[in-house]
């Protein structure tokens, strides 16, 4: 089946070279544009798998709104370049389901277009540390139907810690906390760690942390 991608930047030299990259994937067909109408055009035209959108794009969250209403079916990437902590959650919150940085190594980039054309979600690096607040509030949300254990595993994962740290932290071996995740992933109904963290910003009781916060999105 071919790979239908519609990438969005307004940084022609950028969108040539991320194009280029794209292209190597196998039945990969990419369309480029830095015009937002043209985009929302492609989209309801080709109905893309996958939809790349700059962040820099005038009326991004209404530009995220349309592409969705003329193509439900397509998952969107954002790409920014010094996100704030609230762009990342509006982000996740209007739908978006990865989000990369322009200065991700090509190849990081070309594996989040493909596991979000998947079906899954892909956060840079660089986003992954989360702060979570409200934890008292996992009794009453999506996060309810875990153990005692299980949220104590996710609460250290939301805080961006690594499986060694989480296993430090509890007390118990890494294998058993590579086996809680399992457990948690299944639960939630997420494939990843990534996806966990979305689907907790969705909820409304984590946002990013250590995010730069200088600039615009």
């Amino acid at each position: 089946m071919v790979l239908r991608v519609l990438l969005l930047d307004q940084q022609t030299v950028y969108r040539w070279g991320l194009k280029a990259h794209l292209s190597r994937l196998e039945d990969c067909e990419v369309r480029g544009t830095s015009s937002v109408d043209e985009a929302i055009g492609l989209a309801a035209t080709l109905q893309p798998q996958v939809a790349v959108i700059d962040a820099y794009v005038p009326d991004l969250w209404q530009t995220v709104s349309t592409l969705l209403n003329v193509s439900p079916a397509t998952r969107l990437l954002a790409l920014a370049t010094t996100p704030t902590p609230n762009f990342v959650v509006q982000a996740l919150q209007a739908g978006v389901c990865s989000i990369m940085l322009k200065n991700d190594p090509p190849h990081a980039l070309i594996e989040a277009v493909s596991e979000t054309a998947a079906g899954r979600s892909r956060l840079s690096p660089a986003l992954t540390p989360f702060v979570v607040e409200g934890i008292h509030q996992l009794g009453r949300s999506t996060f309810a139907v875990l153990s005692r254990r299980e949220r104590e595993v996710a609460t250290l994962l939301l805080a961006g810690k690594t499986n060694d740290e989480i296993a430090a932290s509890l007390v118990i071996s890494k294998r058993t906390v590579e086996t809680h995740l399992l457990h948690i992933y299944r639960k939630l109904g997420v494939h990843d760690r990534a996806g966990a963290i979305l689907l907790a910003a969705r909820e409304g009781w984590i946002h990013p942390w250590s995010v730069p916060a200088a600039g615009a999105c």
